[in-house]
């Protein structure tokens, strides 16, 4: 079996998902402050890496999970 790795960076330079705006990053405590740091991230929900993934590029809309 062959482990392929199909995770990507999601940083600010992301680009969104479409008619969403793109993800945002930014300090939602401050060390100096709170003694804490916490990033908060928003994003469209839609976001990562599918493991059906090969799933949405097939003209069959019930798909086959048991051939991916």
């Amino acid at each position: 079996m062959k482990i392929v790795d199909m995770s990507h960076v999601m940083n600010v330079h992301t680009p969104g998902w479409v008619g969403y705006a793109g993800n945002r990053m930014y300090y939602a405590q401050n060390l100096q402050t709170q003694m804490i740091v916490a990033q908060r991230i928003e994003t469209a929900l839609h976001v990562g890496t599918h493991f059906d993934g090969a799933m949405h590029a097939t003209d069959d809309p019930k798909g086959d999970m048991a051939s991916l």
